[in-house]
């Protein structure tokens, strides 16, 4: 006996396999959709500008700080102790303003035993001086004294010569008398250059005292001096920037004492970026720009230490300055990488594509401006305007620069040259 076979029921199976493949192909024209989807953008929504074909001068754009131009060190001088204080911190100073008074026992000392000292030397030059005075009146009245018996005997010896010469007069009583004449003539000659010789030392004495006395007011002047530099005045206009003693400390010569800073003449200390560490030299121009007029900077120091990957430059006005600038404000600075321009080079001016594409590529406009199209590019230098652009691009070309974030993952866009909402483009 046969036996019966029931008949399988496949419509079920048919149903899935025609359900599934319905999804599968739906999936498909959805992805293939969506891959040809060409986004549209207001055009007055984005930032347009042309490539253009100019002089280049490489620059970056530095934050700088206005810092006083000179600052000058005051140091002690002197050893001494800080008796008063005039000047506070951060007030302004005229030149020769009274800063910090201090005293020295030690100096005060030396004066007065050089005044000590002066004084007892003025009175051996008035003694020295009372003994020349007297020298002089003795020789005086020597000499008077020898001319007057010289005279008498010479007399007394011409009237017994003639007697000698008439023999009434013994020839040893005339050789007696001429003997006697003779010794008061040489007496008297060396008594003349005796008392010139005692005149001139005691003349030399007194002024040997005199120049002994000249030389310890010139000690006693620097001294004197010394005890005024006790006294820390300011030696120029200009504010005090710090003041580093106190009432009764004791200072030793050449402590830092305090700072001021002339207030009138500027720099500028600005941070650069590691990266330019080789490119950044003194002589390096850029410009500020203060109230709409530009003024010239350039670098004049360099300091190689690089912190945090920065390293600190200053700069100096070339010429005019700001007569608005404060110590501590901000400014912006252009400063010029290279002082020649490279001729002739494609620049695209600087615009927020630059963080999206990473300078990389470009959303190019068309011919007639109705679709942008992703161009690949080449940048090379850079200043706080313009790329320069290596390759990629051609002069007159039109070059969104705006943020590509709502269609950077696209291809191609669409410029819409309508700001109004168009109710098509939300299904498109």
């Amino acid at each position: 006996m046969d036996k019966i076979v029931k008949r399988r029921n496949n419509r079920k199976k048919y149903y899935i396999l025609a359900f599934i493949v319905v999804i599968s192909v739906f999936i498909y024209q959805a992805i293939s959709s969506k891959q040809i989807i060409i986004p549209t953008i207001h055009k007055n929504e984005l930032s347009i500008s042309k490539v253009i074909q100019e002089d280049f001068l490489e620059s970056i754009h530095l934050t700088g700080l206005i810092i006083p131009g000179i600052t000058l060190p005051i140091q002690a001088s002197e050893d001494g102790k800080v008796i008063k204080i005039y000047s506070k911190q951060g007030s302004h100073l005229n030149k020769d303003q009274l800063i910090v008074k201090l005293a020295s026992e030690d100096l005060d000392t030396k004066l007065l035993l050089k005044k000590g000292e002066i004084i007892e030397r003025l009175n051996d030059l008035k003694y020295a001086k009372l003994k020349l005075e007297q020298s002089i009146a003795q020789m005086k009245e020597k000499r008077l004294d020898l001319d007057y018996k010289l005279k008498d005997n010479k007399i007394k010896y011409n009237i017994n010569k003639k007697l000698y010469e008439l023999k009434q007069l013994p020839k040893a009583e005339f050789e007696e008398i001429k003997f006697e004449y003779n010794y008061l003539k040489d007496k008297l000659v060396y008594s003349q250059n005796i008392l010139k010789y005692d005149h001139l030392l005691k003349e030399q004495n007194c002024k040997t005292i005199a120049a002994n006395i000249d030389f310890i007011k010139i000690e006693q002047l620097s001294i004197e001096k010394r005890i005024k530099n006790l006294s820390i005045v300011s030696p120029v206009v200009g504010q005090l920037t710090k003041l580093h003693v106190t009432t009764g400390e004791n200072i030793d010569t050449g402590e830092m004492i305090a700072q001021i800073d002339i207030t009138d003449v500027f720099k500028i200390r600005a941070k650069v970026d590691e990266y330019y560490i080789t490119r950044i030299m003194n002589g390096n121009k850029g410009y500020i720009n203060n109230d709409d007029i530009r003024y010239e900077v350039y670098i004049n120091d360099i300091s190689p230490q690089v912190k945090e990957g920065m390293f600190e430059v200053e700069l100096v006005f070339l010429s005019n300055t700001p007569k608005n600038l404060k110590v501590g404000q901000s400014v912006f600075i252009d400063l010029a990488l290279d002082n020649e321009k490279t001729r002739n080079t494609l620049l695209l001016k600087k615009g927020s594509f630059f963080q999206d594409s990473g300078g990389s590529w470009v959303f190019k406009l068309n011919h007639d401006g109705t679709e942008a199209t992703k161009q690949s590019i080449k940048i090379g230098k850079q200043n706080t305007q313009y790329y320069e652009i290596l390759q990629g691009l051609e002069i007159g070309d039109e070059v969104i620069i705006s943020s590509y974030e709502s269609f950077r993952s696209s291809r191609k866009i669409s410029l819409n040259q309508h700001s109004q909402f168009d109710f098509l483009d939300f299904f498109r």
